[in-house]
């Protein structure tokens, strides 16, 4: 009897820890990050078509990553005026719900210290009266301390 008990508590003891491994993975990425943000211009001509690119190195800041108020949900700080918040899957991909429709985001936390996303601008018509893409952003993040 006194086996079987032993063997029960520790299946019982491995689900909750499995579960909670599970349940709580968006918080290996919380803490101050160092983001380097690259703005790259598209431009257009008058009819739409695209004429050239431009990029610069805007800026770079010390930003938090914090939890959001639902589950898997992290709030990226990425500059001192912006933040996006983001849904985070298992694998550590993320699709954002905070934006305005004409901005579209993409990401992935590469590992537990390093983090890579895009903002795409759609805010010109072109002349078939589909929207093009007039920006970017790309931001890499790096996780500082030991966490």
């Amino acid at each position: 009897m006194k086996k079987i008990t032993t063997t029960l508590t520790a299946i019982i003891l491995m689900i909750f820890l499995i579960m909670g491994c599970d349940k709580y993975h968006r918080d290996r990425y919380t803490g101050t990050w160092d983001f380097v943000i690259t703005k790259y211009i598209h431009e257009y001509d008058d009819l739409g078509i695209f004429v050239k690119t431009e990029y610069d190195t805007i800026y770079s800041y010390t930003g938090k990553i914090k939890l959001g108020n639902y589950e898997n949900n992290l709030i990226i700080q990425y500059s001192e005026n912006d933040e996006i918040i983001v849904h985070v899957d298992n694998d550590g991909s993320f699709r954002t719900y905070s934006i305005p429709p004409d901005i579209s985001v993409g990401g992935k936390f590469e590992d537990r210290k390093n983090i890579y996303f895009y903002l795409l601008f759609w805010n010109k018509l072109d002349s078939s009266g589909n929207y093009v893409n007039t920006g970017r952003y790309d931001t890499n993040g790096t996780k500082k301390g030991r966490r």
